[in-house]
């Protein structure tokens, strides 16, 4: 075959397979990168799920812990808003005895006083009486009131009032806790902190004794509830102002 002829069949075979032939791998595209990663995801999705599955135990094995009143976070919340309230109380008590009847704390914010978490009761061993009544908002149910009565009446007593301001607004804000509300005496000499000759009557205010007694016969509770005040809220060593492990 000449190559004439040769390159004429060339042509002729070329020719056919363009009109007739199609090429399997004309079609083939190759996946991408991000298509790969993410076969590569799926893949290993399900097998974890598959294997989770395989070591999965019954759900009636599982013990969880109730959370309850017995819960310790719960005792604690309990706890520190009862305190949270008696601050207010006992010192607007104390500024009636001295005859400021005209200056009266607006309660706080229930849900300020709840906190419990580890940030929150930090910052109490660090925070004054006035910090906390100036900083923070009044309860929702005083809406007709200012809400910066608090701090104005902080501000007015500090001008007005050095031995107030200091001996009581200025103290740390858990002061109190070990020195009257745990105590639970309904009489209170206010000579040991800075006022002579003066006793204030706690009769209708909240002490921790009476919270306890709130909870009857409820013996454990009871007992659980003065754990957890010598743990959180008590001062550890006597020359301390106050330190406390937190939860």
């Amino acid at each position: 075959m000449s190559d004439n002829e040769t390159e004429s069949l060339r042509f002729n075979m070329n020719s056919e397979f363009d009109d007739d032939f199609e090429n399997p791998f004309d079609s083939l595209r190759l996946p991408s990168v991000e298509e790969l990663l993410q076969m590569n995801s799926n893949y290993i999705s399900n097998e974890i799920n598959f294997r989770q599955k395989r070591g999965r135990k019954p759900a009636n094995n599982i013990i969880r812990k109730p959370h309850d009143k017995y819960s310790e976070d719960n005792i604690i919340r309990k706890i520190q808003v009862s305190y949270f309230n008696f601050i207010r109380d006992f010192i607007n008590e104390l500024l009636k005895s001295i005859g400021r009847q005209d200056l009266s704390f607006i309660p706080l914010d229930y849900n300020y006083k709840r906190t419990i978490n580890k940030k929150f009761r930090n910052n109490l061993n660090s925070t004054t009486i006035k910090e906390v009544f100036n900083n923070n908002k009044i309860s929702p149910k005083y809406s007709t009131k200012k809400i910066n009565i608090n701090r104005n009446i902080c501000e007015q007593i500090e001008k007005e009032n050095q031995n107030f301001f200091e001996n009581i607004l200025n103290k740390n804000f858990l002061f109190f806790f070990d020195k009257i509300y745990y105590k639970n005496n309904k009489k209170i000499n206010m000579e040991e902190f800075g006022f002579d000759n003066l006793e204030i009557d706690l009769e209708n205010i909240e002490l921790f004794g009476d919270l306890l007694s709130q909870e009857k016969s409820d013996k454990d509770l009871k007992e659980k509830m003065n754990f957890c005040a010598k743990l959180y809220f008590l001062p550890k060593k006597k020359h301390e102002i106050f330190q406390c492990i937190y939860y």
